[in-house]
């Protein structure tokens, strides 16, 4: 009997975690912003980049970037928040919502972090949101024109 009581509350621990892995692990909303515009501050655009923007928290970037033709871009930021840290490229046209063009996360992470991620867009307009954080951080774009940069 006590060797069942044991299963019994191995499986309930089992069910327990499972529980909580996909409650945070649902998917995201795929919807158009709706955060308050952040004023970002003003930054230096190096030569070989598109955009650089910075700032601190959560909410709407308010500064966009158009692409006038397909390119592939390499998407980098550094970040200090302490929880979550969301970073979404979205393209502003209406008619992208829902498609792999309309929303692009690129970072999810719990903790400080820095990295880049590339992606293939198509021409539009383009902004992007810290959808959640409460640190400072910084985003920079620029294209890649070949594999070996």
């Amino acid at each position: 009997m006590a060797k069942t009581g044991i299963i019994n509350y191995f499986l309930f621990i089992v069910f327990v975690i499972l529980m909580v892995a996909c409650r945070a692990g649902s998917p995201t909303d795929t919807s158009a912003p709706t955060s308050a515009i952040q004023t970002p501050k003003p930054t230096v655009i190096l030569p070989d980049e598109l955009f650089r923007i910075s700032g601190e928290g959560a909410g709407m970037v308010g500064e966009t970037f158009t692409l006038s033709e397909e390119s592939h871009i390499r998407v980098s930021w550094d970040q200090s928040s302490e929880g979550k840290f969301v970073l979404v490229l979205f393209n502003l046209d209406p008619e992208m919502e829902g498609t792999h063009y309309g929303r692009v996360i690129f970072e999810y992470f719990i903790g400080p972090s820095s990295g880049y991620g590339d992606y293939i867009l198509i021409p539009g307009e383009y902004g992007f949101e810290i959808e959640e954080g409460d640190g400072p951080w910084e985003v920079w774009i620029k294209e890649i024109i070949n594999e070996s940069e």
